[in-house]
Parts: C-alpha cells; structure tokens; sequence
C-alpha cells in the first residue's frame, strides 16, 4: 500500500511538472509570436523562427498550434479571453442604452491595441478575401472560432430585447451583413476602428427601432 501511494504521488508530480512545462512553451510561443507578427508582419514571420526564440523545434510547436493562422489568431485573442470574466455589459433598457452596449461589446472583443499587430491584421483579412488564396479555407477557421466569443455575448445582449413579429433572427441576420460592409471599409479603406464602432451603432440603430417592442424587466 505504501509503495502505491509513493507511486501514485510520483505520477501526480510528474503529470504536474509536464503540465507546467506546456503552459510554459506556449506562454513562450505566444509572447515571441506577438513580437514577430507585430514588428514584421504577418508575410514575413516565420514559425521556425519562434520555435528557435522558445528553445523547441519546430514540430513541438506545431502540437500547441496546427498552423500559422491558428497562431496568429491566437495571438491578438488572448488578451480578450484573459480579460473575459471582467466583461459585463449592462443589461439594456432603452434603445439607446441597447446601442451603447452594442458598441462596447464589439469594442471590448475586436480592437487590437498593438498598431503593428493591427497591420498584420489587415495583411491576414486581405488575403483571407483574395480569390487567389488557396489557403483562405484555412485561414478562416481560427478566425470564425474566435467570432464566437462575439456572437455569444451579442446574442446575450439581444436576449433582453422584446422583437415585434418573432423579427429577432432576421434583424440579427441584417445587423451581421451591414457589419461586415463596414469591416471591409475598415480593412481596405483604411478608416478608423472608432468609425467602424460609430457607423455599426447609427446603422443598428436605424436597423432594430421599428422592430423592438421593449426590453425584458431583470
């Protein structure tokens, strides 16, 4: 019995020790790959290279994150997800106070504070959208996984509003597509991510007002 219980103990140890190693390559790969995409883009950073900067090879990187693009999302996410449990938005109940929320939701889940990072950003979403990308399949599916942190807390907020005419899903439809024009105006346009937050709202505003009933009382 003894014997099993030092055996058991020494497994617990181990099994923790390989754990904290994990965690700390990918906090390695993840800090070198902020620094490399920030400060050369996205094109010109190679994996190869972050797996030198962390002391692996690179196929041992390739266990924490299949792909480029999985790291390069990973990347400018992390922050957010970090600070997830500190993202609350008030419960709306006015129309005015539904697009206030709105807005600090997409906010809080899309600005990219980093200038260079943003830069990569919009190098990744070009040639996300170029038909002569055969990678763009695998681009966009790191990037759809992490929209769905925004969606689940859009359709949260939405939770509270009273729709006329069972409209909910449709309006939420049209909100989406309106969205991902002015993404695009942000991205190829070179407007400013504050404009892309204050046209969003005018333009849900004007989208959901002859459609919301009222709110839900908490």
């Amino acid at each position: 019995m003894y014997m099993y219980q030092k055996y058991r103990l020494r497994m617990i140890l181990s099994m923790g020790w390989r754990e904290e190693k994990k965690n700390r390559y990918r906090e390695c790969i993840l800090k070198h790959a902020f620094e490399q995409f920030s400060k050369l883009g996205y094109e010109k950073t190679n994996l190869s290279d972050i797996s030198k900067l962390c002391g692996i090879a690179e196929g041992t990187l390739y266990n924490y994150f299949v792909d480029k693009p999985t790291l390069f999302v990973a990347t400018f996410t992390l922050q957010t997800k970090n600070k997830l449990n500190e993202f609350h938005f008030e419960i709306p109940n006015s129309i005015t106070m539904l697009i206030d929320q709105f807005g600090k939701t997409l906010e809080f889940f899309l600005k990219i504070e980093d200038s260079g990072l943003e830069r990569a950003f919009k190098t990744y979403y070009h040639l996300l959208k170029s038909i002569d990308n055969p990678e763009r399949d695998t681009m966009s599916t790191p990037l759809i996984e992490a929209d769905k942190y925004v969606y689940f807390e859009l359709d949260k907020l939405f939770s509270h509003v009273i729709f006329k005419d069972n409209s909910k899903e449709k309006l939420l439809e049209i909100i989406k597509t309106q969205f991902a024009g002015l993404f695009d105006e942000y991205i190829y346009l070179d407007t400013s991510f504050s404009d892309l937050i204050k046209r969003s709202k005018e333009n849900m505003y004007y989208i959901l007002k002859p459609y919301i009933e009222g709110f839900k009382e908490v």
